[in-house]
């Protein structure tokens, strides 16, 4: 087996050149939870993945221009499609990897530089006194802010659980009504709640802030990808918003995922079950057929407490 394929490192003239990357393409990392460990991330333009620690690939990538911010499944899938699309029409030319936004900065380095998170840690399995609601580790960063009403997030928080996680990690979960998962002490409803509330109560500690709504982007996302692009600093062109548009439709998007061009290939079993897919439904206010009238007036209660900045009523 020669150094190749072993895929050590060569000098060439006393220069050390990196190893040959593997036939398979490189995918890079880019959602982080910025814990104290990890704020280095928000300081030194650095990026995960086979083959890119090297110092000359190093230079090509700067600190993060914006951060997107957002609660699980609150559609970041469809943001960063959306977006990853642009960057790809602004350069005139085509990925394979559909969903890489990181990959075109080292290409042209005006593109901005995303990095995607929920915060400090994921919140979907804490107690609304258990998240770290300090903001203070966004400070002098632009963020993104993406949402969606907390009744909506709970419904496709569900499916996710109980369709898709024990077919993913291929062990079963205890069994949890839709009922019992709107009012879990740990990423039930009031968790929700309190993850939005503290970013209502400190959305002036980031340098700046753009909230994006996933009600919005349903109505039109051709005005929402056109308002994150100028806000990134990209011009919206309207060819290249017209076509980011259409390149990240949800019917476009579910074919991706069945076919395995989504960040994964899906298994038989998750194609056998519409609940178990990220493209599930992609609806406003699915919540109205999931939720009894118990649990629609539960959710009332609750969302009385949620800050009118974002404008879900209860």
């Amino acid at each position: 087996m020669n150094d190749d394929a072993r895929g050590t490192s060569q000098s060439t003239g006393g220069e050390r050149l990196p190893a040959r990357p593997p036939t398979r393409s490189p995918v890079i990392r880019q959602h982080f939870d910025f814990s104290a460990a990890s704020a280095r991330w928000l300081q030194e333009p650095t990026v995960i993945g086979p083959n890119v620690s090297h110092r000359r690939l190093r230079e090509a990538f700067r600190t993060p221009s914006a951060l997107v911010v957002s609660y699980p499944r609150a559609g970041r899938t469809w943001v960063r499609a959306m977006l990853a699309h642009a960057f790809e029409h602004t350069m005139q030319a085509f990925s394979a990897h559909p969903m890489d936004t990181t990959g075109w900065t080292r290409i042209d380095t005006s593109l901005p530089r995303l990095i995607l998170t929920h915060g400090r840690t994921n919140p979907r399995n804490k107690a609304p006194d258990e998240l770290h609601t300090d903001a203070s580790w966004s400070k002098d960063q632009r963020v993104l802010l993406l949402v969606r009403d907390p009744r909506d997030l709970m419904v496709s928080l569900y499916h996710e659980r109980n369709n898709r996680l024990p077919l993913i990690r291929r062990r079963p979960l205890t069994p949890m009504t839709l009922g019992e998962m709107l009012r879990a002490e740990k990423g039930g409803l009031r968790t929700v709640v309190a993850y939005y509330n503290a970013w209502a109560t400190q959305r002036d500690v980031p340098r700046d802030l753009l909230l994006v709504k996933y009600e919005h982007l349903i109505e039109d996302a051709a005005l929402e990808c056109g308002r994150m692009l100028r806000w990134l600093g990209v011009e919206p062109v309207a060819d290249t918003v017209e076509e980011a548009v259409r390149a990240a439709r949800f019917d476009t998007l579910k074919r991706m995922e069945v076919s395995g061009r989504l960040g994964y290939k899906p298994s038989p079993a998750l194609l056998g079950n519409q609940n178990a897919l990220i493209m599930r439904r992609g609806v406003i206010g699915g919540y109205k057929d999931a939720f009894n009238r118990d649990d629609l007036e539960y959710a009332r209660g609750v969302l009385a407490e949620l800050d009118p900045w974002f404008g879900y009523s209860a």
